[in-house]
């Protein structure tokens, strides 16, 4: 599951994000858990002062992201 998170991930960032902030990020890791409803997700900015505006820009998106998960995960299950 945690791949399929990453992979959400990193397509909704670079599909449906326009925040001057963030800079190009890449997805390194996520940890779910099992019900899905909570994850961590690590992330590195290509350079390290784009982190953080990326972070900032990442964490104002969290709805825009937990939304596109959500849509996506429940269209894979069906």
């Amino acid at each position: 599951m945690d791949t399929a998170l990453k992979q959400v991930l990193a397509e909704a960032i670079s599909r449906d994000l326009s925040d001057p902030r963030l800079g190009f990020v890449t997805i390194t890791h996520v940890e779910a858990t099992q019900d899905v409803r909570e994850a961590k997700v690590w992330f590195t900015a290509l350079r390290a002062r784009e982190r953080r505006g990326s972070q900032e820009a990442l964490e104002s998106a969290r709805g825009v992201l937990q939304a596109r998960v959500a849509r996506e995960l429940r269209s894979r299950s069906t």
